[in-house]
């Protein structure tokens, strides 16, 4: 987080509708409004429930294992770098191959 300038501060207060002036203080954090990982691992088994019982019965692995790393993330804060990580952690500490990953 970029650290601001007292100017800057003031007027990001302002459009919060907090000033020095009113007595209130602006929030330091906005609050994270993005859905969760595992919210869109609700929807997603939601919106793909068709599927054959034998690919589900393949696939709840790996959902579950993503839901343990990700999911109380928002999906904003997953980045290309993190899944990178979680990959390379699962290669060294589970051994899993490159296909595997891809």
């Amino acid at each position: 987080m970029a650290i601001l300038s007292q100017p800057v501060w003031r007027r990001r207060a302002a459009s919060l509708g907090a000033s020095p002036s009113s007595g209130r203080e602006a929030p330091s954090v906005l609050p994270d409004t993005s859905p969760r990982f595992a919210d869109f691992l609700t929807e997603f088994r939601q919106d793909f429930g068709g599927w054959s019982p034998v690919t589900w019965r393949g696939l709840s692995g790996v959902l579950r294992g993503l839901e343990g790393e990700f999911g109380q993330q928002s999906l904003s804060h997953i980045t290309p770098r993190s899944i990178d990580r979680y990959l390379s952690r699962r290669r060294r500490e589970d051994g899993i191959t490159t296909a595997t990953c891809n």
